[in-house]
């Protein structure tokens, strides 16, 4: 069976889970089964009998079908869905002066995280109670529209329009004529009087509404407060009041130590949409570089519409995405993003404000899935891999899936390759063209790999050599199939072998078996197995031998002795010479031949079949006179001349007594004594003659040892 290598791989940030069972809620049009997969967020959980767990909000699903790989994108809503502020908005009442609207406004809930407001139909921009509108043209109509705003959008507008107060004209019952403005200066009517101007006492009198103030450097509001222009100077400029009556007083104004007003609106910028965008993702627009505002000011970001994001960059990489309203400052980069549709050409659209600028943004899914089929060329095998090349005649793709038999899809780019697949193994390839809608339809082919090629060749085994421990066996081989050998001790694992196979440590005397296969890369030849014996260990012990000293009167002596397992025996006799006497069972013997009465000096050396050498031993022959056969005396002491002594040692069993003069004292009996005679110890039978007992009667004796 094929080990697959391909898997569905989901896109970054979501997750995928095999189904089990079905008992999901996911509302599929087609009710997933066993086998199927689900694929959703990876902030989810994803069971295998298709539920669903996790935070609340609405999340899109997919569906993939295992039988023919359609993909169906679904909504899926966890817990309550998230909305828009429900409450109301109420207008308050306005401020207005020539050139400016103050419009207060009250809210009636809290499910708001902030209010946004836009004039004619403009961008949306952040704002607080109240809405404070400068720069106007005077005697001009203005819609102002206000809105409470969350991360799901904007509530319900309310709206009002306003215009602007009429041309300034002198406003005393008496005035008959209108003030001229003169060119290059600015005209504030006031909307009540004050007694004390900020920059210098007044000199024309109490200051009441209506008064007209004139400047040619900044500009005066109905309150009476003094502006510079951003692109203004502080510094000495002329101003007039011009009272009820129409008469002008001028007065120089010095502005020194005020600062010019803060520029906090940006640059005007527009966001390109973006077509063919893959389904149910989010797809990034270019970032926004904000520009034209005064550095160090903060101004504010937001976003309109469902699923709208953008993340900001400060200077060190951008940060995460959010849909709240943020400040960003002169430098910073925005970079919005939107999600797009679940179906196929579907457009999905918002915005993006920038300190009033904004700019619409549109994201569109790509149309449907690939309408062509790929192609697949005749494929290639081996005996673990099939590759294949591939064409496509269509230009809706955006990428190819791959897959064996019912496993799993895999991205892939043609030609490929799919690996670990078993020898001899028969499957079908299919490929299918994919875009960000789904997949198309597939094409298939069947094939086989290649079958294994193990070795076929013969070992045979060489003549072993081999000690009481070590064995080295050699063996050959019949043919160049193999890549390589191994072998087995005993049923053992199977290591890496060359020939000659070496052993050592190994006990003496014991059976060893030695198994040899050839290799290659498609597995193991035939195993063929010897059985070795190593040798039993050396003897390393001398033969025992052993020689006694010998005293005798026999003139051609039988030297004995013993010699153990000894397979060479030398024995010198000095004088007399060197003889090479057999073992028979342990023992040797040696008959020399006729001596003369004295002492002789021998050694006796031998070695075993091994070359185990004994240590020598030496031994001392004496020939002593020869003793006649039998004798007679007259009394024990003169039994034979040649004997220098002889004492009586014992009497055995008293028949024969001898008195303290060694003689006879009974007739007709006989005696076994002890007597030594030279220092060798003999058993002597002693008889009288039978005639009367006297000292010195003649006796029988005879050496009975």
């Amino acid at each position: 069976m094929a080990t697959q290598t391909i898997a569905y791989q989901p896109a970054a940030g979501r997750a995928y889970i095999d189904l089990t069972s079905w008992t999901g809620d996911i509302g599929a049009t087609t009710t997933p089964v066993a086998g199927d997969q689900i694929e959703g967020p990876d902030t989810l959980t994803l069971n295998a009998d298709g539920t669903v767990t996790g935070a609340d909000g609405t999340y899109t699903l997919r569906h993939i079908q295992a039988a023919n790989g359609t993909t169906e994108g679904v909504s899926y809503q966890i817990g309550t869905p998230a909305q828009v502020p429900q409450g109301t908005v109420t207008l308050g009442t306005p401020t207005v002066g020539q050139t400016t609207i103050d419009l207060p406004f009250t809210y009636n809930d809290t499910d708001q995280t902030g209010f946004e407001y836009r004039v004619d139909g403009g961008p949306w921009s952040s704002v607080a109670s109240p809405v404070e509108l400068t720069g106007l043209t005077e005697d001009t109509p203005y819609l102002i529209e206000i809105r409470a705003v969350n991360a799901e959008g904007g509530g319900t507008v309310a709206s009002t329009t306003i215009t602007t107060g009429a041309a300034s004209t002198i406003s005393s019952a008496t005035a008959t004529v209108t003030y001229d403005v003169p060119a290059g200066t600015t005209l504030a009517t006031l909307a009540e009087g004050f007694d004390d101007y900020a920059f210098q006492e007044s000199e024309p009198g109490e200051i009441v509404a209506g008064w007209q103030l004139v400047t040619t450097v900044g500009y005066f509001d109905s309150n009476g407060d003094y502006w510079l222009y951003p692109d203004e100077e502080p510094g000495v400029s002329d101003m007039w009041f011009i009272d009820l009556n129409g008469v002008a007083y001028y007065r120089p104004l010095d502005t020194s130590g005020l600062a010019s007003a803060v520029d906090t609106t940006p640059d005007p910028f527009t966001v390109t949409p973006l077509t063919d965008q893959p389904l149910d993702s989010y797809v990034e627009f270019s970032p926004i570089e904000v520009t034209g505002v005064d550095a160090g000011e903060n101004i504010p970001v937001t976003v309109t519409g469902t699923s709208v994001e953008y993340a900001v960059d400060a200077g060190s990489g951008y940060g995460g995405y959010t849909s709240t309203i943020t400040n960003v400052q002169l430098g910073y980069f925005v970079k919005p993003r939107i999600r797009t549709a679940t179906e196929g050409s579907a457009e999905i659209t918002g915005s993006v404000d920038i300190g009033g600028e904004s700019s619409g943004l549109s994201a569109t899914t790509v149309a449907a899935v690939p309408q062509s089929v790929p192609v697949i060329n005749t494929p290639t095998t081996t005996k673990n891999s099939v590759s294949a090349s591939f064409t496509y005649s269509g230009s809706d793709a955006t990428g190819f899936e791959a897959r064996i038999g019912a496993g799993s899809w895999s991205s892939v780019t043609s030609p490929l390759t799919i690996s670990s697949l078993s020898a001899s193994f028969t499957g079908t390839l299919e490929i299918r063209a994919v875009n960000a809608t789904g997949a198309g339809s597939s094409d298939s082919v069947q094939f086989t790999t290649d079958a294994l090629e193990p070795p076929v060749g013969v070992i045979s085994f060489g003549t072993p050599s081999k000690t009481n421990s070590t064995i080295t066996q050699p063996y050959t081989y019949s043919a160049s199939d193999q890549t390589g050998f191994e072998q087995s001790i005993n049923n053992g694992s199977w290591v890496s072998s060359t020939s000659p196979v070496s052993l050592s440590g190994l006990p003496e005397k014991t059976f060893v078996n030695i198994s040899v296969r050839p290799v290659n890369a498609d597995g193991a030849g035939q195993t063929y197995t010897t059985s070795v014996q190593t040798n039993a260990a050396p003897d390393i012990t001398p033969p025992t031998i052993s020689i006694a000293d010998v005293n005798t009167r026999d003139l051609t002596p039988t030297i004995t002795g013993f010699c153990g397992d000894a397979t060479s025996i030398t024995l010198v006799v000095t004088g007399v010479g060197t003889y090479n006497p057999t073992n028979n069972q342990g023992t040797f013997s040696v008959q020399l031949p006729e001596l003369t009465v004295g002492t002789y000096e021998m050694t006796l050396d031998a070695e075993d079949s091994l070359g185990n050498a004994s240590e020598q031993q030496t031994a001392t022959l004496t020939i002593l006179e020869p003793l006649p056969p039998r004798g007679n005396a007259f009394g024990l002491r003169d039994m034979d001349p040649s004997i220098a002594a002889v004492t009586l040692m014992s009497n055995d069993d008293g028949a024969c007594e001898m008195d303290e003069f060694g003689r006879f004292t009974t007739t007709n009996a006989y005696s076994v004594v002890d007597v030594d005679m030279d220092g060798i110890q003999r058993k002597v039978l002693v008889k009288a003659d039978g005639r009367p007992i006297k000292p010195f009667y003649k006796v029988n004796w005879q050496i009975l040892d």
